[in-house]
Order: C-alpha cells, then structure tokens, then sequence
C-alpha cells in the first residue's frame, strides 16, 4: 500500500510539473518548416527558438554603386563577441575571455557597447536559484564590463527578467545611448500557451528603469523580436505577429517604446506587413530620423518557391513611408531573401538581400519617398550578408 502511494504521488508530481508547462502554441511559419533557431544548451522543457545571430562581417569585394556611393571591404578585425575586447590581435583581457557568468546554464549572448570603451552584455540562462530545483524557468540577466574587463555590475549579473514559473528566451539587445541598455525578448508568462513581447531597460548602474520583469510589448501571440534604437532613449521593436494567423498567416508588426517604457504607437504595435501568406522573422535598424527600416527573412506571398526581398519603412509616428505591407526587391523567379539593412547618413535606407537562383547578395538604395536609387534591380555585392554604412556615404 505504502509503494502505491508512493507512484501515486510521484505521479501527481509529474502531471502538476507539466501542467506548469503549456504547450507552445507554434507560429505558421514553425508549422510549416520548424523553428529555425538554435537550442538552448541545455534543453530545458520549454520550446526553442533561435536569436539572430550578429556573427563577423565578411569583406565584400571592391565595388561601385552606379554613381551614387562606394562599396567597399571592411577590414578584417578577430572580433570575438562576449570574450573581450581585441586591438589588432593581441586580446585586451583574458586570453580565452573572462567568465560573466558561471552559477546556471547560459546561453544565446548579446553584447553592446556600453559608450564608455566597455561592453554589456546579456543572456539566457536556465534556472537560477530556486528554480535551478524545479525547473521552473528560464530567464534574462545582464552583465556590465568595463574596457579593462572587470565587471561593473553585481557578480553574475543583474536580473533583467527572473518571473518564475515562465520562459524568458532569445533576447534583442541595444545601447540606450546613455550608459545603459534596452533589452526586449519573447516569453511564455501566463499561462496563455503562447509567447509574448516584453522589454526592459536597464541604467549605466544596472538599476531596472521600467516595470519589473519587464513592460509588455505585444499582447498577441508574438515572437522572434529585434530592435533598434528611436534616437531619444527608448526603442522601436519589431516581431512576428500571429493575430492574424486565420486570414493571413504570420505577419510582421512593430511598436516603439519611450524612455520612460511606455507604448508610443497603436496598442499591441502597428502592422508593418499583413500581406497574404507568412512573413517571417524581421530586422531592423533605425533611419536616424526617430524611424526605422524593416526587413524580414521570409515572405510567401507569391508561393512558398518564390519567396521575395521586402522590407518597410516606418517614421517616428509609426506610419509607413513606402508602399502598403513593403517595397519590393526582387522578383525574381526562385526565392529572395532579405537580410539586415541600415540606413546611410542621408536617411536613404540601403537594403541587402541574397538571392538563391544564383547565389549572389546584392543592394539597394531607396530613399524615403520609395524611389529607387540604384536601377530597378540593385548592385551586386557578392556572395555576403552583413553591410555597414564607413559613415562617409560608402558601404561596408
């Protein structure tokens, strides 16, 4: 009777400890082709994304836009992220980095410079603390380094998001321009079976500015965040948006978040693309006049074999510049894929995307009128997908 007892409670123990797990509801773009992300190592309960990954900048070749700016190779500096810093090769700390965190299970790091020759950098870690028994939780915390590689912050970093009994993963991180830094993220709070938007920022001194475990976003189902700076402290965020799944699949919105942490724009973000059909995983980078520019990896609209470079301006109202759900590319036959784009010193935004047919990145300059600058098709860059502005009216 006692050994009943026993698998019986046991039992009890196993349904309660699922029953604090919801299953994630997916987004279509997951459905159809799988999370495309890398796990968290670990693997805990809950499901997995990736973050998008901000790995070196590979030269491109020399090169001339048609009579507009320069294209030309970045030098080739080992910048290795959240192991410190580098002038020319000789690594200005540790050798092989110093530990920022070694209590839990880390994972997935962002870093940023913190405007003073050091860096913040953050991550997700699994089950700190308490929860490190129950496997409740995975959370957020934030480290500040200063340019001799001692820590700024509390040892282990600072709490960015520890809510127990939820999963906060793959955070998007940006210098506040002010000592601090804006962090958003997608987690499972609430029990609703789906992931939300939250962000939080966190001052010079590592002092969370706004609500406690962050301000909410989104509160449709929401993930796969990043963002960009909106050039008075706060932030514009972009995600993937499921509220639309029954008529038009996922689709891409934004929202911008003042200094203070409150929304500026429309409740749960304006629509940036709700065009038919999945539009998945978006990159932003500010115009550099209180706006940004948005691209996403994946758009379907014209059938899953011929998937088309997008992307959308928006200004610091949220209202869009370009055409209705995004200026397009290419159109091409075979499938175009956006990558990350920025803006040059004019507020022209250059937009890059690789196209698969025949495996060639190439650019283009559109200013915030919607026209063209550099032909109908763009300029081929080579076979690369980062770019950067020399802050000269040239291309990294």
């Amino acid at each position: 009777m006692r050994l009943h007892t026993t698998i019986i409670a046991a039992l009890l123990c196993v349904t309660n400890l699922l029953a604090t797990q919801p299953e994630r509801r997916l987004f279509d773009f997951e459905r159809r082709e799988g999370d495309p992300r890398p796990k968290l190592t670990p693997p805990s309960p809950s499901p997995r994304g990736e973050g998008k990954g901000e790995g070196a900048v590979t030269p491109s070749p020399a090169g001339k836009g048609p009579g507009v700016r320069s294209v030309h190779p970045s030098p080739s500096i080992p910048l290795r992220s959240g192991e410190g810093r580098v002038r020319s090769k000789a690594p200005g700390w540790q050798p092989n980095g110093i530990i920022v965190c070694d209590t839990a299970n880390c994972s997935l790091p962002k870093i940023v410079p913190d405007g003073n020759s050091g860096a913040i950098v953050c991550w997700t870690e699994n089950h700190r603390g308490a929860d490190s028994v129950n496997r409740y939780s995975d959370d957020i915390y934030a480290q500040r380094v200063d340019s001799g590689g001692n820590f700024v912050w509390a040892s282990q970093g600072v709490p960015v998001c520890s809510l127990s009994g939820s999963w906060s993963n793959y955070p998007a991180m940006i210098s506040d321009g002010r000592g601090g830094a804006i962090i958003a993220w997608e987690d499972n709070r609430g029990g609703l079976g789906y992931t939300r938007v939250f962000a939080q920022r966190l001052d010079s001194l590592g002092n969370r500015l706004w609500t406690e475990n962050g301000v909410l976003v989104c509160n449709q189902m929401s993930g796969y965040v990043d963002l960009c700076t909106d050039g008075q402290g706060g932030a514009i965020i972009a995600y993937v948006d499921g509220r639309d799944q029954a008529n038009t699949s996922d689709n891409i919105y934004a929202q911008r978040i003042d200094s203070a942490g409150n929304p500026v724009w429309a409740i749960d973000g304006v629509p940036v693309c709700t065009a038919d059909s999945i539009q998945f995983w978006p990159f932003i980078s500010s115009n550099r006049n209180g706006g940004a520019i948005i691209t996403w990896w994946d758009d379907y609209r014209n059938g899953g074999t011929n998937m088309d470079a997008c992307g959308q301006m928006l200004n610091s109202l949220g209202n869009i510049k370009w055409t209705i759900n995004g200026e397009t590319f290419s159109t091409k036959p075979g499938n175009q894929k956006s990558f990350k784009s920025i803006s040059d010193n004019n507020g022209d935004a250059l937009i890059g995307w690789y196209d698969y047919s025949v495996l060639n990145s190439y650019m283009q300059c559109i200013d915030s009128n919607d026209i063209k600058q550099w032909g109908d098709t763009g300029v081929v860059i080579g076979n690369y997908s980062k770019i950067n502005t020399d802050m000269m009216g040239g291309v990294l």
